[in-house]
């Protein structure tokens, strides 16, 4: 399982739950500007900016990003079977 790493406690931009903290699907780095987030609660899309800050993409954005990212953002948002 990928560590958990601290971000700025803030909320999210869609649903308004308090989020501090992120970990990745891939890789073992910090969150870095630019990186995509999925929030636990609402499942929104997100990218962190330049201070580490949430705002929720665009659909038109989240058409624009690469196929592997996509098809993750897939894997993470689909309800679990059951």
């Amino acid at each position: 399982m990928a560590p958990d790493y601290e971000t700025p406690t803030q909320v999210c931009p869609n649903c308004e739950a308090v989020i501090c903290e992120a970990f990745l699907v891939q890789g073992d780095r910090s969150p870095q500007p630019g990186d995509i987030c999925v929030c636990a609660y609402c499942a929104a899309v997100c990218s962190f900016d330049s201070e580490l800050r949430l705002r929720v993409l665009s659909p038109e954005e989240i058409a624009l990003l690469p196929d592997e990212t996509k098809l993750t953002l897939e894997q993470v948002t689909r309800p679990p079977h059951g």
